[in-house]
This record gives C-alpha cells, sequence and structure tokens, in this order.
C-alpha cells in the first residue's frame, strides 16, 4: 500500500461567500493510502461524502469523478 495526495475539485457546490448564497466551487486535498491510484481517488471522494457538514448537499447518485 502506498499513500496518495488527492485533490478533489467540485463546481455548483450551494454555498455562500460573504454572506450571499449561491453555488460555489472548491478544491480541496485528502491524503489517503490506497493500493493505487485509482482506488485512492475512490477512498478520498468516499472520506469527502462521509462529513456530516456535507451530507445533505450531496445528490442522491453521489459525486463523479472527473478523471
Amino acid at each position: 500500500m502506498a499513500f496518495f495526495r488527492v485533490v478533489i475539485g467540485g463546481e455548483n457546490f450551494p454555498g455562500q461567500l460573504v454572506g450571499e448564497a449561491g453555488p460555489v466551487g472548491f478544491y480541496t486535498i485528502r491524503f489517503v493510502e490506497a493500493a493505487d491510484a485509482e482506488t485512492a481517488a475512490d477512498v478520498a471522494l468516499q472520506t469527502l461524502r462521509a462529513e456530516s457538514k456535507l451530507q445533505p448537499y450531496w445528490p442522491s447518485s453521489g459525486p463523479a469523478r472527473g478523471d
């Protein structure tokens, strides 16, 4: 197993900037241990989706990977 740094970017995510609600973009980094890069990306998305503060905003189909 190796350690990976996975950069995740999102677009049109419900959010608030300077007190105004609207769609926002974001980047975040997750460090994960996995057998390969593809598995690392999947694990990173799972950890992001599991964050309780973000759960109300995910569509029912879940986040898509944009390789």
